[in-house]
């Protein structure tokens, strides 16, 4: 009687009997191909799920500095357009007044 994992050979006219390890080591590198493409399966869903959180938070940050730029923008225009100017006026009067200089030139004559 035979087992499963084992087969027949004819040889020389003989009946011999191997082990088939073959057939262990083929089951063991497909298990362990399925295992790598369930562990490349995890990485790339653990992967996602890192852009995903790496992309909410980009655009949380984005979102503040945007709502800070419009509110710094808003107070600066609301300042331009009140156009504040503070006007500085001071009179002086002087009693003694010096002259200035005048020349006439006739070339005329």
């Amino acid at each position: 009687m035979l087992n499963s994992s084992e087969t027949d050979l004819e040889v020389g006219g003989s009946i011999g009997i191997s082990n088939t390890e073959e057939t262990v080591t083929e089951s063991r590198e497909d298990s362990i191909e399925k295992e790598e493409s369930a562990l490349e399966k995890t990485s790339i869903r653990l992967a996602i799920g890192k852009t995903v959180v790496w992309k909410t938070f980009k655009s949380f940050v984005f979102l503040i500095c945007l709502i800070f730029l419009i509110i710094q923008s808003l107070e600066f225009f609301n300042i331009y357009y009140k156009y504040p100017t503070t006007i500085v006026t001071e009179v002086t009067v002087a009693k003694e007044f010096k002259l200035p200089a005048i020349t006439f030139c006739f070339r005329n004559t």
